[in-house]
């Protein structure tokens, strides 16, 4: 039986979405923007595409995050579980995805449709505090998949660390 790692530990992490509070549902998503400088945000993890070895993750259309990987589709992001105790760093390629139906209709009646729906931009200084537009929400949501090629995978331990390299190529112990 053929076997590719990659997926093996995204199937791990999309179990954990079904897990409240599981700390692999929230990741650091490093990009860089358009003057070179690197950006880190947490992101929350909605789901795990097995087929095409991704992330999902959900935002606003006018966020730096789409336009950095528009610009630079690699990317980072790292996952850490203080439980498991094992960090996670993945080498990404992300994409804006261009049909978002299928998620929109998983939050469109949901409180999470307030995130999208803000009369400015993230970002944007707030003059005259906090406004929505429910209507404006859809046009904003926006879904990136993000395309993982390779994990660097470090458990951490008392005993001593241990540190591997995986990618569809297979699994490499590699000094932690």
């Amino acid at each position: 039986m053929i076997t590719n790692p990659t997926r093996d530990c995204l199937a791990e992490v999309k179990t954990a979405l079904n897990q409240r509070g599981d700390a692999w549902r929230i990741a650091s998503l490093a990009t860089v923007d358009i003057q070179g400088i690197p950006q880190v945000r947490s992101v929350v993890v909605r789901d795990v595409n097995l087929t095409q070895d991704s992330i999902i993750i959900f935002t606003d259309r006018r966020s730096g995050k789409v336009a950095d990987i528009r610009q630079q589709p690699q990317c980072s992001v790292l996952l850490w579980c203080p439980d498991r105790q094992q960090q996670w760093r993945m080498h990404c390629i992300g994409r804006v995805l261009e049909d978002n139906t299928p998620y929109w209709q998983a939050i469109a009646n949901s409180r999470s449709i307030k995130d999208y729906a803000t009369s400015v931009p993230p970002g944007t200084t707030l003059e005259n505090g906090l406004t929505f537009d429910i209507v404006s929400a859809e046009q904003h949501f926006c879904v990136i998949e993000l395309e993982v090629r390779s994990i660097d995978r470090l458990w951490l331990s008392k005993e001593g660390h241990r540190r591997q390299h995986i990618s569809t190529d297979g699994v490499r112990d590699i000094c932690p």
